[in-house]
């Protein structure tokens, strides 16, 4: 194991490495309830990671898309995943069969008409069961995909979008407030360097 000091007040160590990805690991978010995790990597799969006794395995590999998966983000439960992919599309993933060493996951909707170019980042706002969705994109938009039932799932729809929202610039990263309040405000961050707050009003 490796071991690595953190200033003069705690230590961490590397308590697994998990090598199934045969290409580089573009992202990883943990599950909002579960020890599961998932990862999005070059190699165009998802992941499904889960601690294995001592040790965390591959339970899941979710398949689907035809690029690079750059992001992925769960819903409030953890019931759903959506991602966003090099293939210009996000793809919603749900968990069907639980188990502890295989997971099924199922691809229940692609969004592929709104995207003329790279998606590199998506957020789930978690506020409630099936918020909204937020997408950045390499063609300088902002889109938010929204559900007709906030509290079961339904097929999302784009609801509105922001064109030129980093002006001529990519789109890297996107990412809800989430709160009890139930505000709906997120922040982006481009290629211009800057970070822009955004209120969204469905």
């Amino acid at each position: 194991m490796n071991h690595g000091s953190v200033g003069s007040d705690g230590t961490f160590e590397c308590l697994s490495v998990l090598q199934e990805h045969t290409q580089d690991v573009k992202m990883v978010v943990w599950h909002p309830q579960l020890d599961l995790l998932a990862s999005a990597s070059y190699d165009d799969t998802i992941r499904i990671w889960r601690e294995d006794e001592d040790d965390w395995a591959c339970v899941a590999t979710l398949q689907g898309h035809g690029s690079t998966i750059w992001a992925v983000d769960f819903n409030q439960a953890g019931t759903h995943l959506v991602s966003a992919s090099d293939d210009n599309s996000i793809k919603i993933w749900q968990r069907l069969v639980v188990g502890s060493s295989h997971e099924r996951w199922e691809c229940v909707q692609t969004i592929t008409d709104c995207f003329t170019r790279t998606v590199y980042s998506v957020s789930w706002n978690k506020d409630v069961p099936f918020g909204p969705i937020v997408a950045g994109s390499a063609d300088n938009t902002i889109r938010v995909f929204s559900s007709p039932d906030s509290e079961n799932f339904s097929e999302y729809s784009l609801s509105s979008e922001v064109h030129s929202a980093h002006g001529v610039s990519d789109i890297n990263t996107v990412s809800w407030q989430n709160s009890s309040e139930n505000k709906k405000i997120f922040a982006s961050g481009g290629d211009d360097c800057l970070i822009r707050i955004w209120s969204y009003s469905p």
